[in-house]
């Protein structure tokens, strides 16, 4: 298995949908070769920006047939495989890995609270049941089940497992993961919170970033800046992303009033970019000038 081709800057893409909420063929493949050019390393579908938990598994499987169809290997392709229950991840596995796709994301199970023994049980059947590569996805924000270190650890033996994205603001748990697996070439470390990046970069990290989607070359540039160490340089870069997360409040009252306007105000900084349209998989409403007009400047 070839790793290297995982690293660098993945985008945690949103999925196009037409005003019906149908998936939009035309705006999915404008978005993947808006991706190629951008000169992102890597694509990642089905995350929760691109609203998994609210789409049918007939349109999630559309959406990954369209992409990869239209991606044709020029890049990687990740897509997120998870659920509450172990028999529908294996299902999705199934399913998902026949596509062509290049590896597999699992968050730990949502809903109830497991223990660290039970979620190395979980992980560990679909890790076997993969016929491509599987990656950790810690998201301790939303989900009432973490990955802790020692388990990240622990499943990191495993020969399917690559990886872990670890949607988390605390930077000392990211430094910590970054020194743990620092010597390790068959395991990589991606960050999930675009707060984080300027560490990332210099401490060896990846990236998976929904804000690259907007704003591909700033995180291009501070993954590369990071990597030579040039501090001066990643820390004005790190300022700059942290003025794009005006993006996620620009639309009607913000991400914290509700997760339609977070992906709204990606999409319509997208939509002005001439890639998709504004609308979501489920709720959301019609965004107005007003709410263009505050997006404008992120672009």
């Amino acid at each position: 298995m070839n790793i290297e081709r995982f690293k660098g800057v993945v985008v945690a893409s949103t999925t196009p949908f037409d005003r019906d909420r149908n998936i939009d063929e035309a705006g999915t493949r404008r978005m993947m070769n808006y991706y190629v050019k951008s000169g992102v390393n890597g694509i990642f579908l089905l995350s929760s920006t691109g609203e998994y938990f609210t789409i049918s598994q007939e349109k999630r499987e559309k959406f990954i047939d369209i992409s990869v169809d239209e991606i044709n290997g020029r890049l990687p392709v990740m897509a997120m495989v998870s659920d509450a229950s172990l028999e529908a991840v294996l299902s999705n596995i199934d399913r998902y890995s026949s596509k062509n796709i290049d590896a597999v994301v699992l968050l730990p199970p949502y809903f109830y609270k497991y223990s660290q023994d039970e979620l190395f049980e979980f992980y560990t059947a679909a890790a076997d049941r993969s016929p491509i590569p599987l990656l950790l996805y810690n998201q301790p924000m939303r989900l009432p089940n973490s990955i802790e270190l020692e388990l990240a650890k622990a499943l990191s033996n495993h020969k399917n497992i690559i990886g872990i994205k670890d949607t988390s603001s605390d930077a000392a748990r990211l430094l910590k993961l970054l020194s743990i697996f620092k010597d390790r070439e068959d395991f990589l470390v991606y960050a999930g919170s675009e707060g984080l990046a300027g560490y990332a970069s210099i401490f060896g990290g990846n990236f998976v970033y929904a804000l690259a989607a907007v704003k591909p070359e700033l995180f291009i540039d501070i993954f590369e800046k990071g990597r030579s160490k040039d501090i001066d340089a990643v820390m004005q870069l790190q300022s700059n992303i942290n003025e794009m997360f005006g993006l996620f409040d620009a639309v009607q009252g913000g991400y914290k009033d509700s997760f339609s306007n977070f992906t709204h105000g990606i999409k319509a900084a997208l939509k002005l970019k001439g890639v998709c349209e504004p609308f979501n998989s489920q709720l959301g409403f019609e965004l107005n000038e007003q709410d263009y007009d505050k997006v404008r400047k992120y672009i």
